[in-house]
């Protein structure tokens, strides 16, 4: 393990100090611009130690993009209506909740000895824990449609000139509400906007 550590990036491990690179734009032969983030993390062995975060690309049916990087909590709230944070504390609120839930209908209604309960106590969670999910889920359709898809067709439509502007407009507020909540500042710098036709591409860092 400690050999794949350093080398590569284990999945479920997260560490402090890695730095990022962001590549968009045209390849050679792309009708549509693309976009690639990789994670960087310094030089092993000679050999660079990345990883591919995330990516994403324009299509005929996929028309605009809006990528945020670096610290972009504002950025998310801005696009689902929530903060991210809230929203994870929400959730692990939620499956506490339901858990407890669980255990007080053993405690009171269920009798019998301590394996009827515990078989009754699975079931009553696994149960638990699919409408709970089968909630999450409802709430990010809802969050698409009412949310990222006004925002995403908008600026599908938008010249590049307010493109740009409505990425200074998100740096902007991302870098105050860092200011007045005395967090460390690392958004800011240029902004750039890839335009193919009318197929956009909005990234902010």
């Amino acid at each position: 393990m400690p050999h794949v550590y350093f080398l590569k990036f284990p999945k479920n491990i997260e560490k402090e100090g890695n730095s990022g690179v962001v590549f968009a734009g045209f390849g050679e032969n792309d009708a549509f611009p693309s976009l690639r983030a990789y994670d960087i993390e310094g030089i092993v062995n000679d050999r660079l130690k990345h990883r591919l975060s995330s990516h994403d690309e324009i299509s005929f049916e996929n028309d605009s993009s809006v990528s945020a990087f670096a610290q972009k909590e504002m950025v998310i709230s801005f696009m689902e209506g929530i903060d991210p944070s809230y929203m994870e504390a929400e959730q692990n609120y939620l499956f506490e909740l339901f858990n407890k839930y669980t255990e007080l209908i053993i405690k009171i209604l269920i009798t019998g000895n301590d394996e009827k309960k515990e078989r009754i106590k699975k079931k009553l969670q696994k149960s638990s824990e699919k409408i709970l999910i089968d909630h999450l889920e409802k709430l990010k359709i809802y969050r698409q449609e009412k949310y990222i898809n006004p925002v995403t067709s908008v600026v599908s439509m938008l010249p590049k000139d307010e493109l740009a502007a409505m990425a200074e407009t998100l740096v902007s507020l991302t870098s105050f509400a860092r200011k007045v909540k005395l967090g460390p500042e690392t958004v800011g710098g240029p902004i750039d906007v890839c335009n193919h036709f009318k197929k956009r591409w909005l990234y902010m860092d």
